[in-house]
């Protein structure tokens, strides 16, 4: 439960306030409080550094990319538009030139229902949602055949 590993972490005195302005309160895994606040401006110490390493691994490996000679895309998956948070992504991807590919809008597409991508009783991903996202990604490069070019 989130809200215990909060309260875990906040206990030690160099991270005593990473959680200021967090509602844990609220769902098993993640407040639906909580994700508003991801998507606030001022959101708690703890969200803003995670921002800044996401983006931190991003510029490192765009870095690689350039130099190995491959591209970059992320996969939004299906569950980040239920929750409410595929912003994220984007905030940190469109900055520095990274495609997001959409799973729930790939599975919209087909006519489906992107909870069907994991299991009823489990927030892991069905064969179905392993399937989807594989065709989604497939998709994209189709789409964009440039970002399998090499060099």
């Amino acid at each position: 439960h989130w809200s215990a590993y909060a309260a875990l972490i906040s206990r030690r005195p160099r991270y005593a306030h990473a959680f200021d302005g967090w509602d844990a309160g609220g769902g098993p895994l993640v407040p639906a409080r909580t994700l508003e606040r991801l998507l606030e401006p001022k959101r708690a110490p703890v969200f803003e550094e995670a921002v800044r390493f996401t983006g931190f691994a991003l510029d490192e490996f765009r870095l690689r990319s350039r130099r190995d000679g491959f591209h970059l895309a992320i996969l939004a998956i299906h569950s980040m538009r239920l929750q409410g948070m595929y912003e994220l992504p984007l905030k940190v991807a469109r900055p520095r030139g990274i495609p997001v590919i959409d799973q729930h809008e790939y599975i919209l597409r087909l006519g489906a229902d992107p909870r069907d991508a994991r299991f009823r009783h489990d927030g892991h991903w069905s064969p179905q949602g392993h399937r989807w996202a594989a065709q989604a990604v497939l998709a994209y490069l189709a789409a964009h055949p440039k970002i399998c070019a090499t060099g």
